[in-house]
This record gives C-alpha cells, structure tokens and sequence, in this order.
C-alpha cells in the first residue's frame, strides 16, 4: 500500500511539473490578456513604450525565447509588440492598444548581439502617454546573459 502511495505522489508531483514546463512559455495572445471594457472610459488610450538599450539586439538561441525575437513586449503573458533586431543606442518605439484603467505590469525582454557578449548591457523601457513619461525602469545585464525589465504600471489615476 505504502508503494502504491509513493508511486502516486511521484506520478502527481511529476505531472505537476510537467504542466508548469509546458505552459511556461506558451504565447499568449494579446486580445485574450487585454479585459473586455464596456466604454472608453475604462480605458487608457495614446500608450507608447520605447525601449532603450545600450548594445545592439538580435536573435539568440539562448535568450528567454529561443530563436525568438531579440526584444519583446509582454502584458500578463500575451506578446503586445516585437522586434527581430535593434542596433545599439537607437530608440525603439512600440504602440500599445488602449490598456484598461488598472494596476499592471508591463515585461520587456532582450537578448544582446553576439559581438556584444563582452560587455554590460542596459535595456531603459519607458512608457509614455501622448509623449508624456509615465512610468520608466532601466536594468543592468551582466555580459552574455539576456535582460528582463519588469516596468509597473498604475492607470487607474491617468487622466
């Protein structure tokens, strides 16, 4: 009885696992993360992020999505915005549909260029409503390793 016991807790904790692996990287769509309002008072519209980054972005086949795009914008795990390369020192700028009046998080996700490994690395993201800065983060990279900048955000109280 007591194998029949350990058999299933194994089989349980291993499925466990096994579920977590599997949706931890699934693509989202952006519709699905973005709730459905009823007006367009419950929502901010005229939202630009730019991305900043110190060293030029490209593809990596180690980065936080293999083979994916060298920056990405994410919201509640739903892909807003990519771009498969990004040189170094240049602004990039994403356009964001209208976000509903409330507490979230924006994930901006880099991986440097090869020819970059030897250095640290900057990513700044900044979001902007109609030009004006709301909110900004910036993070450091040690040399190789790809960047993750987590930017709060409160639209609640956004005229």
């Amino acid at each position: 009885m007591r194998v029949l016991l350990a058999l299933a807790l194994c089989a349980l904790i291993l499925g466990g696992v096994w579920r977590y692996t599997a949706t931890l990287g699934a693509p989202g769509d952006a519709r699905a993360a973005i709730p459905a309002t009823t007006g367009a008072a419950n929502t901010v519209s005229g939202l630009t992020v730019e991305l900043h980054a110190t060293a030029p972005l490209a593809t990596s086949p180690f980065g936080p999505t293999p083979n994916g795009p060298a920056a990405s914008l994410l919201l509640q795990g739903a892909v807003l915005a990519a771009a498969d390369s990004q040189p170094a020192f240049v602004t990039r700028r994403f356009d964001l549909p209208p976000l509903p009046r409330q507490r979230t998080e924006l994930l901006a996700r880099a991986s440097f260029a090869s020819e970059a490994q030897g250095h640290r690395h900057a990513l700044q993201v900044r979001l902007l409503l109609h030009g004006t800065p709301l909110a900004e983060a910036t993070a450091w990279s040690e040399a190789g390793l790809p960047l993750t900048v987590v930017l709060p955000v409160d639209l609640r109280h956004v005229p």
